[in-house]
């Protein structure tokens, strides 16, 4: 059962008065989870949405059991959305610089072809870094292979900047590429073993 509710039933007496009022000012609220179901002459229900799903087992030898998980909280949904907007807008505006900036420093950059190299390099490694940032704060796994993809797009600057040659910076994404892929078997193998015990 998805987007489930239970009911508050209230009697109109001195003792609920003030719990009616706050439920009430609640329900006019915006995505405050209650909502004023109906009121009679000696009470007030109000409807409170439950988060989560809920699983509910039906029986006879059973009074009433309830299975409910609650929803692991999304610290990227929770944040306000302004502050999503402006890291959003912060990315893409990392990206529009790291495309724009080899043209307009070109004496960093021998060639048109370091500039290009630089600009892909620096928007892939930009995602990978929103990717990442999204993903931790999401709770999300996967932390790590992003954290990897970072480094990996900006191996391609040891060529740009002439630290080593282009035939080396590929023997050493390669290399990268070999180790990565080695210590994060061996990391997956030993969580594996980890559960299994």
């Amino acid at each position: 059962m998805t987007s489930a509710s239970k009911f508050i039933s209230l009697n109109k007496d001195d003792e609920s008065k003030i719990k009616i009022n706050s439920l009430t000012i609640l329900s006019r609220k915006k995505n405050s989870g209650i909502t004023l179901h109906k009121e009679y002459l000696d009470k007030t229900v109000f409807k409170k949405q439950i988060e989560g799903d809920v699983f509910v087992l039906p029986s006879t030898n059973i009074s009433n059991i309830n299975f409910t998980y609650v929803k692991l909280h999304n610290r990227l949904a929770a944040m306000p959305q302004k502050i999503v907007k402006a890291l959003q807008f912060l990315v893409l505006a990392i990206i529009a610089g790291a495309f724009v900036f080899p043209f307009l420093y070109s004496h960093y950059f021998s060639t048109f072809f370091h500039k290009a190299v630089f600009s892909i390099s620096m928007m892939l490694v930009t995602i990978m870094l929103w990717s990442t940032i999204k993903n931790a704060l999401q709770g999300a796994k996967g932390i790590l292979v992003d954290i990897t993809g970072c480094f990996f797009f900006a191996l391609p600057c040891l060529w740009v900047f002439e630290f080593i040659t282009w035939y080396w910076t590929i023997a050493v994404m390669v290399l990268y590429v070999i180790v990565i892929g080695l210590l994060l078997n061996y990391l997956k193998k030993k969580k594996a073993r980890t559960t299994i015990q």
